[in-house]
């Protein structure tokens, strides 16, 4: 499989999860959030698995799974995967769909932490402007609350 086969597969379901995002109204689905969404993952992976009966030279005879890599699947399934879609949907109860569209800024920088702390990553000047890029725009996006928390925290401190 080619490099640009996968990029392209990569672009694909992008743009599937974005129109599908796009023309689903969650208010009116007779599910709940977490079940729409368990239900999406569910037809998306039956669509990577007829992708990959499809696909030219992909087979599970000859796949190996290290042990290593089994558990690093393990953990990305349970922890970011399970455990952060129960917050993400605990979470946009209470904040709404705008607000926690801005938590998806925080997902890069945890990540380049966690390669850098797990696995040895070279975090660059230019990656660590990228992430100050960003906080400054959240900070200039969120300035009036930030404000208003930090006030808020400055009079108990004070109390």
């Amino acid at each position: 499989l080619s490099a640009s086969v996968g990029v392209a597969l990569v672009l694909a379901s992008a743009a599937v999860w974005t129109v599908g995002a796009v023309l689903v109204d969650e208010d009116d689905a007779e599910l709940g959030g977490l079940a729409l969404q368990a239900w999406t993952l569910l037809v998306g992976a039956l669509a990577l698995d007829a992708a990959a009966v499809v696909l030219p030279g992909q087979s599970l005879a000859v796949a190996s799974v290290p042990l290593p890599t089994a558990g690093w699947v393990l953990y990305l399934a349970l922890v970011p995967g399970a455990l952060g879609f129960l917050v993400y949907f605990r979470l946009l109860d209470r904040l709404g769909p705008i607000e926690m569209g801005l938590i998806e800024y925080v997902i890069p920088p945890f990540a380049a932490l966690f390669g850098w702390v797990l696995l040895g990553d070279v975090i660059d000047a230019a990656t660590v402007g990228g992430f100050l890029a960003v906080l400054a725009g959240f900070c200039l996006l969120k300035g009036d609350a930030l404000r208003r928390r930090l006030r808020g925290w400055v009079d108990v401190v004070r109390a």
